[in-house]
């Protein structure tokens, strides 16, 4: 079975593979070494284990780690200190966070509108380049949805057979 490179899915399973590095990494001391095992290909099994498991585990034990240093920074100051001590700090930590993300809130926008600025001319340049050539582009082939392997995945598991995957390229028909 071919997956194509550029479908989201396979973006999905990627991320997934660099997250169970972040995760590992310092517990192994390698990096980088999860990700590069699968580069190629992998059985659907896995495929699917990464995307429909571990990513949400991830989330999930992520999340409980951020909910806990929210709690930290938001809730037990307030039952330490009182609300007195908390608000005059954060007074003046308003200020100087005001003042930083107004700096680098309009460094972004200079960017963005550059960037735009900068797509939009590439964009025109290209339409009209196409309107004089006039030339049919070919259609891409989009490869098994995530629907098709979430079916195959299925009876994969009802056999206990999991089929090889590879990963390519887009390709395109004509």
């Amino acid at each position: 079975m071919m997956i194509r490179k550029g479908s989201w899915h396979y973006h999905l399973f990627r991320f997934g593979t660099k997250l169970v590095d972040i995760l590992f990494a310092n517990k192994y001391g390698v990096s980088g070494r999860y990700e590069s095992r699968f580069q190629n290909g992998t059985n659907l099994c896995h495929y699917m284990r990464v995307i429909m498991v571990y990513i949400p585990l991830m989330f999930l034990l992520w999340g409980s780690v951020a909910a806990f240093g929210i709690y930290c920074f938001a809730v037990l100051p307030f039952q330490l200190f009182g609300l007195t001590g908390v608000l005059n700090t954060l007074y003046v930590v308003g200020i100087l966070a005001t003042a930083i993300v107004g700096i680098i809130g309009a460094l972004w926008v200079v960017a963005t509108v550059s960037d735009i600025c900068k797509n939009a001319w590439h964009d025109w340049r290209r339409s009209r380049k196409m309107a004089e050539s006039e030339l049919e582009q070919p259609k891409e082939d989009k490869g098994p949805s995530f629907l098709d392997l979430t079916v195959e995945w299925v009876i994969a598991k009802k056999k206990n057979v999991c089929p090889l995957i590879s990963f390519n390229e887009a390709q395109t028909q004509q």
